[in-house]
């Protein structure tokens, strides 16, 4: 989904993973926003405008669970003399729940995720680089260090 906006998004906040859910038989209307930025994860309840967001900063753990693969392909061939001459094509992909728990407790909850080990990777990896930065930043100035 591109051009898609936070709701209150900070300055540097880059969306790298979102989605929007949707309700209705004929008139689709979008009723949450999912994301992870730079800076956060959030969900964004339209129909209640309610907002839960986690920062990158805080103390959390990102698990995967209710992994399942899913595929979807099609058989063609020729029958001749008794045997059948044919050929396979298709796909296949994982789709699962994602938390984020805090405490004990889940946070947030995105189900029915493509890829959900891929999501949790990218939190994983936004997290990681987030605390280098504090690590070279913050830190070694507060230790009387000199940025470089």
């Amino acid at each position: 989904m591109t051009g898609f906006v936070p709701p209150e998004q900070v300055p540097g906040e880059q969306v790298l993973w979102s989605r929007e859910l949707r309700r209705g038989l004929i008139q689709k209307r979008v009723v949450m926003r999912e994301g992870v930025t730079n800076k956060r994860i959030y969900m964004y309840n339209l129909e209640t405008g309610q907002l839960n967001e986690v920062a990158m900063a805080d103390n959390f753990d990102v698990l995967v669970e209710d992994e399942r693969r899913n595929s979807e392909g099609s058989v063609g061939g020729l029958y001749g003399g008794g045997m059948f001459y044919g050929r396979r094509a298709g796909r296949s992909w994982s789709i699962g729940t994602v938390l984020i728990m805090a405490g004990g407790v889940a946070r947030m909850k995105f189900s029915n995720v493509t890829d959900p080990r891929d999501l949790k990777q990218l939190i994983d990896t936004i997290r990681r680089e987030e605390k280098q930065q504090w690590i070279k930043g913050p830190l070694r100035e507060n230790q009387g260090y000199s940025k470089t």
